[in-house]
């Protein structure tokens, strides 16, 4: 888990990447945490159906606020099938004070990797996710969602900005500001 509060307490500051190693993912990119193993090694694991079950087709960005995976799991579960909103960080039950940022790219073929992650940057009060997706080729028919947990520890109450960025269009696609309170 990553402690955040001395990087996002100085202004200005240099941009932080967070290693890809430490995304958690639905998606079968090279590099991230299979959500699947991830939630094997916790008692009690959440179960990913809901995630499964989303048919959503538009991308997603959001805070939760939880200490670990599966509160953060609880808390998006909450928001996406709760039918809650995005401008403040949604909790399962009580407050911790850590934040994850999720992110929901949308569904489509789990092979090849239909959507891959870039970079993770935190940058003053700003988190940018970008990604591209994948060159068009023969792949899989199924629909697999494209889910994204990183933690970002403590957070100072304001305003944060959330992106996604398309690194081949060259552009953000979706741009949420949070309050955390």
């Amino acid at each position: 888990m990553r402690l955040l509060l001395l990087l996002l307490m100085a202004a200005p500051c240099a941009a932080e990447e967070i290693p890809l190693s430490e995304v958690i993912s639905t998606s079968r990119q090279t590099g991230l945490q299979p959500v699947a193993e991830a939630l094997s090694q916790i008692d009690g694991a959440t179960d990913l159906e809901p995630f499964r079950r989303y048919r959503n087709g538009a991308s997603n960005l959001f805070f939760v606020e939880a200490k670990k995976l599966d509160e953060a799991l609880l808390a998006s579960r909450d928001l996406i099938l709760g039918s809650r909103g995005a401008g403040v960080p949604v909790r399962h039950r009580k407050a911790s004070g850590e934040f994850w940022i999720v992110a929901y790219l949308g569904a489509g073929p789990s092979n090849p990797c239909w959507w891959v992650i870039d970079a993770c940057v935190i940058e003053n009060q700003t988190l940018r996710i970008s990604y591209h997706s994948a060159a068009p080729s023969a792949g899989t028919k199924d629909l697999h969602q494209y889910w994204y947990w990183a933690s970002l520890g403590k957070l100072q109450p304001g305003a944060y900005i959330l992106e996604l960025y398309d690194t081949k269009e060259e552009c953000e696609t979706l741009t949420r500001r949070v309050i955390v309170h």
